[in-house]
């Protein structure tokens, strides 16, 4: 658990995760992004393993799959576990970035079965590309291929295997992929107490919004204020008045005066009586009344300055650092791992906060993924 892995080329990813498992700090691999280069350095040692067992119900998707533990991810655990020579494992490294690719055919040809670049595994051969497809993938892979490699043992896809790159088409397969989501629920009885804490102190469950908004190191803006115009339309703001909102807080700050027509009174939020904003709220006849509602961020920088957008907007946002007085959450600072000591808080959070999410009224989402950065 702990900060996602940036991209990297399958070998320079290896190669550093086999360095942090010996307790070494990884070397600095530049990797070049769509705003120019970044480099990602030390960041593999920025985590903390803990088991499936105890943070997921494991036995449930045990009882359908062959799982096996692995204790850590260097590529001599695999062998030495699995008695596994070289000549064993067939490998489809990834050496670019796909999201950095600038042209895709509208259907990726059938590739080669050795390939250095993002391949996608599609299950059926002359499968039509699932509705809404946008190519991604710079290879396309059928499964039967696969049977050709013989005496082969184990297959190891790209940098970041995801179920985006498996396109599914039998329907026992797509149950059992379903079915598999579904069993993936969270099995530590901690973090649905401080999820309940935390949807009590914002109003209760089915009543406040939340949001996730991934700011990452690219995009942020971009992604914020789509957040921020989604969140608006969906308390019943038009086009016009979001832009104009906009464009008050740009040049404006928190000084909101914004010249609209009056709200309609069954378009206008008041929190229930003895409820505690962190802001005064907007008066009932303001255009800005529904911006009232009780809303909930989920993020990965709650500092970003992007985000005072909505703070300055939003007189009842709340953030996970906003929660810190509930007792629940005090008991989440004081988890440990065991063994390790290591203080788990850090890593959990996201986990609390997707369980709040999941108990809002309303949820919106900003679409990225962890290869965007």
């Amino acid at each position: 658990m702990g900060e996602a892995i940036p991209w990297q080329p399958t070998e320079a990813l290896h190669f550093n995760l086999e360095q942090a498992e010996r307790g070494e700090t990884p070397e600095c691999i530049a990797v070049e992004d769509s705003d120019g280069q970044s480099s990602h350095c030390g960041e593999l040692l920025n985590r903390v393993r803990a088991s499936w067992s105890w943070l997921l119900d494991a036995d449930r998707i045990s009882s359908e799959h062959r799982v096996m533990t692995r204790e850590h991810m260097s590529r001599n655990w695999l062998k030495e576990t699995l008695q596994l020579e070289e000549s064993d494992i067939h490998r489809f490294p990834d050496s670019e970035h796909f999201s950095n690719r600038k042209s895709h055919p509208s259907l990726p040809p059938p590739t080669q079965l050795l390939t250095s670049n993002p391949t996608e595994v599609y299950e059926l051969a002359n499968t039509p590309p699932p509705l809404g497809y946008t190519p991604t993938f710079a290879n396309r892979l059928y499964l039967a291929d696969l049977l050709d490699l013989e005496d082969v043992k184990l297959l190891e896809f790209g940098s970041l295997f995801n179920p985006a790159r498996l396109v599914l088409s039998h329907k026992d397969s797509m149950s059992l992929f379903e079915r598999t989501e579904r069993m993936m629920v969270f099995n530590e009885s901690i973090l649905d107490a401080v999820s309940d804490a935390i949807a009590e102190r914002l109003g209760g469950r089915d009543t406040y919004f939340a949001v996730h908004l991934h700011i990452g190191k690219s995009f942020g803006n971009t992604r914020t204020v789509n957040i921020f115009n989604k969140v608006c339309h969906a308390l019943g703001l038009d086009v016009p008045t979001t832009t104009a909102l906009r464009r008050t807080i740009r040049h404006h700050g928190s000084n909101l005066q914004i010249h609209l027509a009056p709200a309609n009174p069954s378009t206008s939020f008041s929190p229930s009586a003895g409820f505690s904003c962190p802001s005064a709220l907007h008066p009932p006849s303001s255009p800005l009344a529904p911006l009232n509602r009780v809303l909930f961020i989920a993020t990965d920088k709650p500092a970003a300055e992007e985000l005072a957008m909505f703070r300055n907007t939003f007189p009842c946002v709340f953030f996970f650092d906003d929660m810190q007085d509930r007792e629940e959450v005090k008991r989440l600072g004081r988890l440990v791992g065991d063994g390790t000591g290591q203080p788990l808080e850090r890593y959990l959070v996201p986990f609390v906060e997707a369980l709040v999410i999941g108990k809002a009224q309303v949820a919106l989402g900003s679409e990225s993924c962890i290869s965007d950065d």
